[in-house]
């Protein structure tokens, strides 16, 4: 604790800082920690000891836990500055990571249009500067981005580029998560035997890899499709199967959606007590289960409990339902308020002037330095000075308005 509040003496009063201050450890210990205002107090004394990686490292992390708190406003506005030093730095890596958190952002407020730029944004950094693991995963992120716009084969596309990486370097599991996704697509589109193929592939691949969630979860989806095509006994027999899987996970909202899609199987056919009877067991494993899981769930048994003439029990679901859908709309409205807000923000907009100024500089630089060795060196010293000032300005105004 005195370590911190010295170094936050340092950086408000502007006293001389000690050699000794290690920058490096301070930047780590707030990522370990998880700790904002020590990467606030890191970024303040990085800037002051010209250290401008450890500044941008310290604003990113501060982005990141930002977003890890679902504070997607503050954490834009980070990453937005922590972008300006990386790319002043010239660390593409670093700038693609950025790019890749501001896109995650859009996803999370459901802005897909946004996140798919910002994703190919990252893609081009990472096909001149880092084509690996990296690389597959952003495509693979374009893809789901895809899948939610409804853009169904271009989704095909960028998942088939991803699991060619995959494929050709040996990297087995998250080729799990793509034949799986791609089987979703194609069960979207009503494809059901190229759906069933890829979740086959899901399946034989998972059984290699030993990984029972995923084998689980390709049986499951083996279900839907065989349900989707009123195929009851088939549909039954990969439940029976995914169920028997999920029963040696410790995840009970697994075994609770699997329960919950035999009661549709049998609600499907119109065999209202097996329905009634899956519905019901379903609500032995709600422990972590997504609310709209939840929702469906006591809707069936309130109209199941109504059609039997158990009324009590119909209203007593009803309110369950009616209650989960009340803080779903919540939820629902929290997210529209932020995207709304990170839109009047122009993100975006911002982004690409800040861009804009880096190559103008950079252009303006080149220029000067071709006149001549003078020009150069002159040049030098007045852009040292210059971008100093400017940047400490600004992160002193950026600070003075969030009350730090």
């Amino acid at each position: 604790m005195l370590k911190n509040f010295l170094f936050a003496l340092f950086a408000f009063t502007g006293t001389a800082l000690p050699a000794q201050v290690d920058l490096d450890s301070m930047y780590k210990q707030a990522k370990k920690s998880r700790d904002a205002e020590l990467a606030r107090q890191t970024y303040r004394l990085a800037l002051e000891m010209d250290s401008l990686e450890i500044a941008a490292n310290s604003l990113y992390l501060s982005g990141w836990l930002y977003r890890k708190d679902h504070d997607y406003v503050n954490a834009v506005e980070f990453y937005l500055d922590a972008s300006d030093l990386y790319r002043q730095l010239k660390k593409t890596v670093l700038l693609a990571n950025v790019y890749e958190d501001i896109g995650a952002v859009f996803y999370y407020v459901l802005h897909y249009k946004n996140a798919l730029q910002m994703y190919h944004k990252v893609l081009k950094l990472r096909k001149d500067h880092e084509k690996n693991g990296k690389y597959a995963q952003t495509l693979f992120n374009i893809g789901i981005v895809q899948r939610k716009l409804g853009v169904y084969d271009s989704a095909i596309y960028y998942y088939q580029q991803a699991a060619d990486y995959y494929q050709q370097n040996d990297r087995h599991r998250p080729l799990l998560k793509v034949y799986n996704d791609m089987g979703l697509v194609m069960e979207i589109a009503e494809e059901f035997p190229i759906a069933g193929k890829y979740y086959m592939e899901t399946l034989e691949l998972a059984k290699q890899q030993k990984d029972k969630f995923w084998e689980s979860r390709a049986l499951h989806n083996m279900g839907s499709i065989a349900i989707e095509q009123d195929q009851l006994d088939g549909a039954l027999y990969y439940y029976n199967r995914a169920l028997e899987v999920r029963a040696t996970l410790d995840q009970p909202r697994l075994l609770m959606s699997t329960l919950n899609q035999i009661g549709h199987a049998y609600l499907r056919f119109d065999q209202l007590d097996s329905a009634f009877r899956y519905f019901t067991a379903a609500l032995d494993h709600t422990e972590d289960a997504e609310e709209d899981l939840l929702m469906d769930n006591y809707l069936q048994l309130s109209r199941l409990e109504e059609k039997k003439g158990n009324m009590s029990s119909a209203l007593s679901h009803s309110r369950r339902y009616e209650e989960i859908t009340q803080g779903l709309y919540a939820q629902q409205q929290a997210l529209s308020e932020k995207r709304l807000f990170l839109e009047g923000k122009l993100v975006l907009e911002q982004l690409k002037a800040r861009e804009q100024a880096h190559v103008l500089r950079v252009r303006w630089y080149q220029w000067w330095t071709g006149s001549g060795a003078f020009g150069a060196v002159a040049l030098v010293f007045i852009l040292y000075f210059y971008f100093k000032a400017r940047a400490r300005k600004r992160v002193l105004a950026s600070f003075a308005g969030r009350g730090l």
